[in-house]
This record gives C-alpha cells, sequence and structure tokens, in this order.
C-alpha cells in the first residue's frame, strides 16, 4: 500500500511539475550566468551585479536599455579603452613639464 501511494504522489509532483522544479531553477540561473558572461566578454570587462540585473531585466521584460542609455555606455567603454590604451608618459602632468623644457639647450 506504501509503495502504491509512493507511486501515485511521485506521477502526481511530475505531472504538476514539482519534481524537477529546483533543477530547473538551478538551470535557469546557470543560464543567466551564462548570459551576464557573454555580455562582459563583449566589453572585455566584467559587469558590476547591478549591470547584470540589468541586462538580465531587459531580456525578461523584452525590452532595451534607451537610447541615451546605449550611447552613454558606449561613451564610457571608449574612454575606458582610451585610458587603458593611454601611456604613463602621456598623463598632462608630464606633457607640461616637457613643454617647460627649453627646446635648445
Amino acid at each position: 500500500m506504501d509503495e502504491r501511494i509512493k507511486k501515485n504522489s511521485e506521477v502526481g509532483l511530475e505531472v504538476l511539475g514539482w519534481a524537477n522544479r529546483s533543477h530547473k531553477l538551478e538551470e535557469k540561473k546557470n543560464a543567466e550566468k551564462e548570459k551576464a558572461k557573454h555580455l562582459s566578454q563583449i566589453f572585455d570587462e566584467q559587469m558590476t551585479p547591478k549591470e547584470a540585473f540589468r541586462m538580465i531585466s531587459h531580456k525578461f521584460h523584452g525590452k532595451g536599455p534607451g537610447k541615451m542609455k546605449q550611447e552613454k555606455r558606449m561613451k564610457q567603454y571608449q574612454e575606458e579603452l582610451k585610458l587603458k590604451q593611454m601611456k604613463n608618459s602621456d598623463t598632462p602632468s608630464l606633457s607640461v613639464d616637457q613643454m617647460r623644457k627649453p627646446r635648445f639647450s
């Protein structure tokens, strides 16, 4: 009798979709992490938790960020690239020092 009840309850849970629910939640979390990782690879940087949440939220609701936010993000990304490519000698203080040196010594 106990085996029959156990079997019926398992079948009932499968029908309701509760049997694999925790497994599905883990898959969903892993998928969200993969999406965040993919998006961070696009911009060659790690996303902050806030940025990752925003991207997931935009994806879930089916609406992307506004035009101004996209432009702001691209501008920020380009400025970061410029800073990374800039040499240490290109800082404003060193360039001023070089200008103060006499040209013809």
